[in-house]
């Protein structure tokens, strides 16, 4: 009997599926969560309290030859992890060395030209540590970006662009906050969260 799962802040879609065994995609496609897919749009950006209804598992048989090893791999982990890094002028930093943990696996390497680090991960994982020098390194809380037309989703990606000194602030702040990417942007300078500057602020989360 299928079951309701209630979204907990660093929840999304990928950590919720591998915790009750299925791919992504077979709990996002159910007809059941049409309602929470046409709301969010994005499963990796769900809101703590939203609910999530989990399918039945089905079993599925496979016939081998008997006496022998064989294989089987499991479909739909690891998990993507993907980050890109900017100077004070939103232009990429290229060719950066860095370290980075993610609850324990370690990655090493150095930005691509656009500023990107990828690697696969765990999709369970929800903090990581990224390590740029010794006087620079950052605490990742990952799962933890709420959808982008809330208050808190806002906030969120102002804050990873730099426009935010919090990623909880005030409604002043937050207005000022989106005045200032609106003008970088060339947006009509209203300090809404408008459909204009969610797609702005879509396509820089996208890069």
């Amino acid at each position: 009997m299928s079951k309701v799962y209630l979204v907990e802040q660093g929840d999304c879609m990928a950590s919720i599926a591998a915790q009750h065994g299925f791919f992504t995609r077979t709990i996002w496609d159910d007809p059941a969560n049409a309602e929470l897919k046409r709301k969010r749009q994005d499963w990796d950006a769900l809101l703590p309290g939203d609910r999530v209804i989990i399918p039945d598992l089905r079993e599925k048989v496979v016939q081998k030859a008997s006496n022998q090893r064989h294989r089987f791999r499991r479909k739909g982990v690891p998990q993507l992890f993907r980050l890109r890094l900017l100077d004070g002028a939103q232009e990429p930093r290229a060719s950066l060395d860095y370290l980075l943990d993610i609850e324990g696996q370690r990655f090493s390497g150095k930005t691509d030209g656009e500023g990107v680090i990828e690697h696969w991960i765990p999709p369970k994982a929800r903090k990581g540590t990224l390590k740029i020098t010794e006087e620079e390194s950052y605490q990742l809380s990952l799962g933890h970006i709420d959808p982008l037309d809330e208050k808190s989703g806002a906030s969120d990606r102002l804050f990873n662009l730099g426009y935010l000194q919090t990623d909880e602030p005030d409604d002043e702040k937050l207005e000022d906050a989106l005045r200032h990417f609106q003008r970088d942007l060339k947006l009509e300078e209203s300090g809404l969260l408008d459909d204009d500057t969610q797609k702005a602020l879509e396509a820089k989360d996208n890069f």
